[in-house]
């Protein structure tokens, strides 16, 4: 989640309040906007024609479209190959890891995933097993039951079988762990992302 920072600089002029504003700022997290507001309170303190200024600060998180995506986080190279066919996109990753859960996690994931634009499925040796394999059937339930574009792909070996389930909601496009295999999925991502925005 990103967080918006509307503020608004209010000099005073002979007792009259002067609004200027209001302006938008955008940051990744809620530390970096008060960061911010840190340093343009100091910068407004000492501006010339503004001393005595009054600084109204309002931050408030900014959802951004996204898509589900639906991993393991074992998986280190396709993660990074995920994430930077994400750049420059008007569509936004979302991770669950990238989010403090205060909750029950399937609570959180049932919501995230029924707010995204679509639903990103990656069959893996590390995904096709254990717990996460029960999270990834879970996040798709879900998305069937939102009527959420489910896509998908599966890399080398999994080491069980694709869930049913995938069958009924997908098709699967397959990649490579190596540097051409994972540009190709870098390319098949954004392909995807073009066609949802």
């Amino acid at each position: 989640m990103r967080f918006v920072l509307r503020y608004r600089v209010v000099p005073f002029t002979l007792g009259e309040t002067i609004s200027k504003g209001p302006s938008v700022a955008s940051f990744d997290s809620e530390p970096e906007a008060k960061r911010f507001v840190n340093s343009f309170e100091v910068a407004v303190g000492t501006a010339a024609g503004l001393r005595g200024s009054r600084v109204q600060f309002v931050i408030l998180p900014e959802v951004f479209p996204y898509v589900f995506i639906s991993h393991s986080s074992k998986d280190k190279r396709m993660l990074v190959a995920i994430r930077t066919a994400f750049d420059d996109a008007t569509i936004q990753a979302d991770f669950l890891e990238d989010t403090k859960v205060g909750g029950p996690p399937s609570k959180e994931i049932a919501r995230k995933v029924s707010e995204a634009k679509a639903l990103f499925v990656f069959f893996t040796k590390n995904s096709c097993s254990g717990d996460t394999r029960d999270w990834i059937v879970f996040e798709m339930g879900v998305a069937c039951e939102r009527n959420l574009p489910v896509y998908s792909w599966r890399g080398p070996r999994p080491s069980r079988k694709i869930p049913r389930l995938a069958e009924q909601l997908t098709t699967y496009s397959s990649f490579k762990l190596s540097s051409k295999g994972l540009s190709k999925l870098r390319k098949e991502i954004r392909g995807v992302i073009r066609r949802l925005s």
